[in-house]
């Protein structure tokens, strides 16, 4: 029986890719869940082009239209991180990807 492929948060799969340098390994999804799902590790922010470790982001703003902002520099990645979304998912699709499952939450903040 073949796989559902499932795009899921690289950090989960133990990928040390978080803005510190971690990772967030979930053994319930890569140990239990690998048997039936095959995973594409996806790390917005890495594949964005954003470095290992970086300055910790959050959404800032509006909520019906956030800004996605560095915490210190107030560097917005807005447009850009927007940009990349919609050519992965693209790519995702093309994959026959079944889910998309990204760990980040993100407080919103006014």
């Amino acid at each position: 029986m073949d796989k559902i492929n499932i795009g899921i948060s690289a950090c989960l799969t133990g990928k040390k890719v978080r803005y510190d340098g971690s990772h967030k390994q979930d053994h319930y999804i890569t140990d239990t869940l690998g048997k039936y799902f095959e995973f594409s590790p996806v790390c917005p922010e890495v594949e964005y082009g954003l470095p290992v470790p970086r300055e910790p982001m959050r959404l800032t703003g509006d909520p019906q239209n956030p800004r996605l902002v560095t915490i210190r520099t107030y560097m917005d990645h807005t447009d850009g991180m927007k940009k990349w979304a919609e050519e992965k998912t693209k790519g995702l699709t093309g994959r026959n990807c079944a889910v998309l499952f990204l760990r980040a939450v993100h407080r919103l903040q006014a």
